[in-house]
């Protein structure tokens, strides 16, 4: 697909970004075909017979029983190192 320097300049215009003049536009228009024939050459591969890959595996991903534990404590504040009144205390940092 021919892409023009017009064109890069207008998609330029529209991600308002500055692409250049002269020599560096014809440079993102052979880019941009360059993009538009990777595409073009995907899109003629022959997929329909493929079916969606849901786990690269083969099969679902083991994952582990979640559990409690006995050593984790009962409370959010059992693991912090002052609580007092449900709040944490920390060190005073301002004046």
């Amino acid at each position: 697909m021919k892409i023009t320097a017009q064109q890069v300049a207008r998609i330029a215009a529209l991600a308002r970004l500055e692409p250049g003049e002269g020599a560096v536009l014809e440079a993102h228009a052979r880019d941009f075909a360059r993009i538009l024939e990777l595409v073009q050459t995907l899109e003629s591969f022959p997929h329909e017979a493929e079916s969606p890959l849901c786990y690269p595996v083969g099969s679902r991903l083991r994952q582990r029983e979640d559990t409690t534990r006995a050593d984790c404590g009962s409370g959010p504040g059992d693991n912090a190192p002052a609580v007092q009144q449900g709040y944490y205390l920390v060190p005073r940092f301002m004046e």
